[in-house]
């Protein structure tokens, strides 16, 4: 995200807050701050698996201040070219969703499961592979 200044979402979104109650922190302290009472609002990916465990609920960003962090598959157009099945087979990769993602990135950021298994897992879950 472009360094906009620390108050310019508020000010974008119309919230009177105080300069001074604005706070920049590492992105893993965050939740852990939000859980302890010391932060009521906090800007997160969408996709981060402490959303689910701290149970937290993600806003929608309708006046579009953040940029959009779309997942997108990117071949060569050379393999695409040899391999025309590989289209529809890595189709379903472009629909994972934030909720997805998030529940995938849960399994591994907060129950501690490897991410290869994860990987596998989750199309073996969806009857992809």
């Amino acid at each position: 995200m472009p360094n906009r200044g620390k108050s310019t979402m508020a000010e974008h979104y119309g919230m009177k807050v105080n300069k001074n109650q604005i706070r920049t922190m590492e992105v893993g302290l965050t939740f852990e701050a939000m859980e302890r009472g010391q932060v009521d609002v906090a800007m997160v990916f969408a996709t981060d698996g402490k959303i689910k465990k701290f149970d937290l609920h993600v806003l929608e960003d309708d006046k579009q201040f953040f940029p959009v962090y779309s997942m997108a598959v990117c071949i060569r157009k050379d393999v695409l070219d040899k391999h025309h099945d590989l289209k529809e087979i890595l189709a379903p990769i472009s629909d994972l969703t934030d909720e997805i993602m998030q529940e995938l990135n849960y399994r591994v950021d907060v129950q501690g499961l490897p991410e290869e298994m994860v990987a596998e897992e989750y199309p073996k879950e969806k009857g992809l592979i």
